[in-house]
Parts: structure tokens; C-alpha cells; sequence
């Protein structure tokens, strides 16, 4: 099979997009002169950016209200005339942009329900295995090797700027045992709550100098936090690449599973992660002796003590 003019659909939160990419790197490498146009959310298309493997990305909202950017989002993609259409972790809404793109070829793969609209069979069991490794089963499926697993994120000097920038401002440029804190998620059970957050960063030893990350939407969690921490971190709050080009300037990063998490992986940076009761073997395929977890007994993060992050902090990053 050879195809010139690719569609891939996930439209998933930032962590899931960038999932996808070892994917997306066996697509270009199978197809390197095909033209790769990428569907992704809001969150993704900064994920996406500069990733070498896309020609082209599409951002489609699916929570906008007006069934007029609908129609238009799916004209657009019909006139596109692609040729094969891959919906990555699909819903039902995906599965049917892939139909309404007209593409003659599709691989439509659901995880846990019917795969809608595919053209094409995959025989991969639906079972709990790790987030990528779905993702490469369409890649298998269409008869490709996979390239590994490696996550990309590509970086510029421009994002280092902005970091080198943000800590010079805070007098942490020279900072010598410089950690991240990452406490906020996009699923409120993800998250870990002011208080704690609090908590720990009062008790942390003097020489560990943070930053605090903070996403869209947590202005109130921040404020909170700032308000009662003494002597409290600055935050950073600009963009994911930017943050991701601070990863690599610290020496780790402690998170709820949320996206900045998997930028810290791609970027190379250990992490510790606040867990919930979510299937390990899929949602966190990494290294445990680099990229550890701190685990409740209930599965909840917001019962996760300050004390016992501060211990697996000392203990994970030395």
C-alpha cells in the first residue's frame, strides 16, 4: 500500500496527543513523501508543533457550540481528498470525522468498543496494554514497523529563552539542586490540592529551589498557594514548550499525571508522579527506576500526605 495524503484524528488532552507521536514517527517513516495532516485539540497543537513527522496540524474543538464550525471543519477536511484516514483512540465523533473526510481507506481504532467506520481490520485484542502501544496497533495494522517508543517534543533556542529568561528574573538561573512542582490536572481527581501543596513546600529542605508550573485554569489554586506558602516559588505560567525547556534545565519534576508529566519523559527529565487508581501499565509505559510513583492506598491523589511525598522526593531524586 502507498498513500500521499494522510489524515490522523486524536482529539485528546495534551498528555494523550503526545502519546501518539512514536506513531506518527513510523507513519512519516513508512510514507516520507506523503503529506501527514494531524486533527488534534486545543491542548495538542503546541505538543505538535515543529514535530517533524507532521506536515500540516488541524485543530478541532469539539466542545465549540456552534454547529457551523462543525460543518466547516468537516467540509474542509473533505475537500483535503485524502487518501487514508487513522483515528487514534476514537470515539464515536472521531470515527465519523474519518468517514466524513471521504478518505477511501480508514483505520478507525476504538479501545474498548466498535471501531466505526474503518475500513480495515485490526486484529490487536482490545485489552489493557500501554497508551502507545494502542496507538502503534493501527501502525501494525496497515503492515508498518514501528519506530520505537520514544516520545517527541521538539525544542527550539527560542524556548530555552523564555526559560533562561524566567529564571534569571527569580534569581534561580545559577540554581544548583532546581526541582519542579506541577500539582495541577485537567481532572479535578488528578489533582493535588493547595493544602498539600502547601504543606510540602514548607517543609522542603532549603536547598531544593522550585518552581511551581501552573496550567490554564488554575489561577485560584495558584493564588491559594502563593497566599500561604513562606517565601513561596515563583510560578511559571508560560507556554508548554517553554516549560518543557525549563524541565531540562532542573534536575526533575514532581506532578500529577497530567501533561506536563509526559513532557517531563520526552524531554528527558526524571519525574515523580502523584498516581491515581488508573491502570499503571497504560497510562504511565515508563521506566519506574527513572520515572517513579508515589501511590495512595485509596487511589485518590488528594490523599497523598505532604509527608510522603517529601520522603519519596528525597528518595527518588537523592
Amino acid at each position: 500500500m502507498n498513500f500521499t495524503n494522510i489524515l490522523v484524528i486524536k482529539i485528546r488532552g495534551l498528555g494523550d496527543t503526545l502519546l501518539a507521536t512514536p506513531a506518527l514517527r513510523a507513519l512519516r517513516r513508512a510514507f516520507p513523501e506523503a503529506r501527514l495532516t494531524m486533527t488534534a485539540a486545543p491542548p495538542g497543537w503546541e505538543v505538535l508543533e515543529n514535530n517533524p513527522d507532521i506536515d500540516e496540524i488541524r485543530v478541532y474543538d469539539k466542545h465549540a457550540s456552534s454547529w457551523i464550525y462543525h460543518l466547516n471543519f468537516m467540509r474542509r477536511l473533505r475537500q483535503s481528498r485524502f487518501d487514508l484516514a487513522i483515528a487514534l483512540h476514537a470515539s464515536f465523533r472521531t470515527a465519523w470525522l474519518a468517514r466524513v473526510s471521504g478518505a477511501p481507506r480508514r483505520v478507525v481504532h476504538n479501545h474498548s468498543g466498535k471501531n466505526y467506520f474503518s475500513t480495515m481490520d485490526i486484529p490487536a485484542k482490545k485489552e489493557s496494554k500501554s497508551a502507545i502501544q494502542r496507538d502503534l496497533d493501527v501502525v501494525r495494522a496497515l503492515g508498518i514497523p514501528e519506530a520505537g517508543e520514544k516520545l517527541v517534543f521538539p525544542l527550539e533556542e527560542r524556548h530555552f529563552i523564555g526559560a533562561r529568561t524566567f529564571l534569571e528574573k527569580h534569581g534561580l538561573l545559577r540554581a544548583k539542586r532546581l526541582m519542579l512542582l506541577a500539582p495541577g490536572a485537567g481532572k479535578k481527581r488528578k489533582q493535588w490540592p493547595a493544602d498539600a501543596a502547601k504543606a510540602f513546600l514548607n517543609q522542603s529542605p532549603q536547598d531544593i529551589a522550585w518552581v511551581i508550573a501552573a496550567g490554564p485554569g488554575e489561577q485560584e489554586m495558584m493564588a491559594d498557594i502563593s497566599a500561604r506558602v513562606k517565601d513561596c516559588p515563583p510560578i511559571f505560567q508560560g507556554n508548554i514548550k517553554e516549560l518543557g525547556a525549563l524541565m531540562t534545565l532542573s534536575k526533575g519534576v514532581v506532578t500529577a499525571d497530567s501533561g506536563p508529566k509526559h513532557v517531563a519523559v520526552a524531554v528527558g527529565v526524571p519525574t515523580l508522579t502523584l498516581w491515581t487508581d488508573e491502570p499503571e501499565a497504560e497510562w504511565h509505559p515508563y521506566d519506574l527506576a527513572r520515572h517513579a510513583l508515589v501511590r495512595p492506598p485509596s487511589g485518590i491523589v488528594a490523599d497523598i500526605s505532604p509527608q510522603a511525598v517529601a520522603r519519596a522526593v528525597e528518595r527518588h531524586f537523592g
